[in-house]
């Protein structure tokens, strides 16, 4: 009887070992990949951040098809070798799938440096985007966590601000204006001290816009997780499923991420909408109006920033006077506005419309036993919304 105690003690003790080093080499494979994912992203530093680029264009682009390539590699291993239990692996598979289609379409546009630079920053974002849901998941107050990342952010986006070619040759931004123009792009602020259009180059701008959309998708997910933690919009489940990413590995981590990835989607449809809009709506040229704004490629670069600004709420502008030349232009009333007062209600009021208008589409006007309707504080934010509009 003692020695079958024994043995089963003994064994207990061997499979906990075995899970202790497989959750040890998952997570040491997790890390190799976020290492990959920061390295995929220099060969770009070093080819847009400098007006001339610092090594040869074939070297850096031949660098990230390697490291994308190693990348799928170690997805393969991870899903073939490190993972045993099959419930796991459909698991990983679920919550990598998105890294796997850009690995996909990055290797096939291989050709084409735009898309091969496109896909590396999006893998780059999906490692950042699971470290802040792990961040959320710790012990760490969750206000440390959402200020540590804006913290970091501010410190990221100083310094690629301050790259030669983010500004005129002529023209070299000094840290404190740096800092001051990206704290202001990710809080939304739209204060400036330098012109965004004629003060940074397109690679500044784009910078600039990038750490608009991030600061703005930041606030709305850190929302979002914070309603779902305290059981709020979309109920407790949301809770235990937090509960149970810091347990059981995968699941609560997929979970999130479909969430995550329902906010990161919206939002971009509704800015791509704005974007196509914009660039149909406005007129040939106006006072004030960006260079080169008669070319479509033009054309539709700024429609997108402006896009982007509006739903952000940000303020930054490509323009020599912001959006006076076209006050007078229905753009400004029926898609510039529309898209401040969408990016400005928030994604539970957002959440609450969607689910309003798919259950008029569907013809159902109930789900578990319960009344599809706008509910108080979607009303509240809406009528308030409209009075402050009109006025």
């Amino acid at each position: 009887m003692k020695r079958r105690e024994m043995n089963r003690e003994l064994s207990d003790r061997l499979a906990f070992g075995q899970f202790v080093r497989t959750r040890a080499e998952r997570a040491l494979d997790s890390r190799v990949r976020l290492l990959l994912a920061v390295l995929l992203n220099v060969p770009t530093i070093l080819k847009l951040g400098w007006h001339r680029p610092l090594v040869a264009v074939e070297i850096l682009h031949w660098a990230q098809v390697i490291l994308l390539a190693l990348y799928a590699i170690s997805l393969f291993v991870s899903a073939r070798f490190l993972i045993t239990r099959e419930d796991h692996r459909r698991e990983f598979l679920g919550v990598t799938r998105p890294e796997q289609v850009v690995i996909v379409l990055g290797l096939l546009s291989a050709g084409w440096p735009g898309g091969l630079k496109f896909a590396c920053a999006m893998l780059l974002m999906f490692h950042m985007t699971r470290l802040y849901l792990k961040l959320t998941q710790t012990r760490i107050p969750a206000g440390l966590v959402f200020l540590g990342s804006f913290v970091g952010l501010i410190v990221v986006g100083t310094a690629a601000l301050m790259l030669p070619a983010a500004t005129p040759i002529d023209r070299p931004i000094d840290i404190t204006d740096a800092v001051f123009t990206i704290t202001s792009a990710i809080s939304q602020t739209g204060l400036v001290v330098r012109p965004t259009g004629d003060g940074f180059t397109r690679f500044g701008q784009i910078i600039i816009l990038i750490w608009i959309q991030v600061g703005a998708l930041g606030v709305i997910v850190f929302g979002a997780l914070l309603v779902g933690v305290i059981g709020r919009s979309f109920s407790l489940k949301a809770t235990q499923t937090i509960g149970e990413g810091t347990e059981q590995g995968w699941t609560g981590q997929l979970s999130l991420q479909r969430l995550v990835s329902f906010i990161i989607v919206f939002t971009h449809v509704i800015e791509l909408a704005g974007a196509v809009f914009l660039y149909f709506g406005w007129p040939d040229t106006w006072d004030g109006a960006p260079p080169g704004i008669e070319d479509p490629g033009e054309r539709f670069y700024h429609a997108v920033f402006f896009s982007v600004s509006a739903f952000c709420n940000a303020g930054f502008v490509t323009t020599d006077n912001s959006l006076a030349g076209l006050r007078v232009n229905w753009t400004c009333h029926l898609v510039i506005v529309p898209l401040i007062v969408l990016g400005s209600i928030g994604f539970p009021v957002l959440d609450n419309i969607r689910k309003v208008v798919w259950s008029r589409l569907r013809g159902v006007r109930h789900e578990n036993g319960r009344l599809i309707r706008l509910n108080l504080n979607s009303k509240i934010v809406l009528a308030a919304t409209a009075w402050v509009y009109c006025i």
